[in-house]
């Protein structure tokens, strides 16, 4: 139940006026600053991070578009 829990609250702060829908998720969490990420799927053992482009934003953790996994490692499959 914490998903339709936490979109109910972003919407009532969205109706207030309190945030934005294309604001970086960095002005309110500041750990999500800094991101990088692996791009696409590699084969080899050792995988090339990079930082990311672009600041991730509301609008893309509200529609599940941000790329954000449940597993944080590929070693934990």
């Amino acid at each position: 139940m914490s998903k339709p829990v936490t979109g109910v609250a972003m919407m009532m702060l969205y109706e207030e006026g309190k945030c934005r829908l294309d604001d970086p998720v960095s002005r309110y969490i500041p750990e999500f600053a800094k991101l990088r990420s692996i791009p696409g799927r590699t084969t080899t053992a050792r995988r090339s991070w990079r930082t990311r482009g672009r600041s991730m934003t509301m609008r893309e953790l509200m529609t599940h578009t941000a790329g954000l996994g449940y597993v944080l490692s590929a070693a934990t499959r």
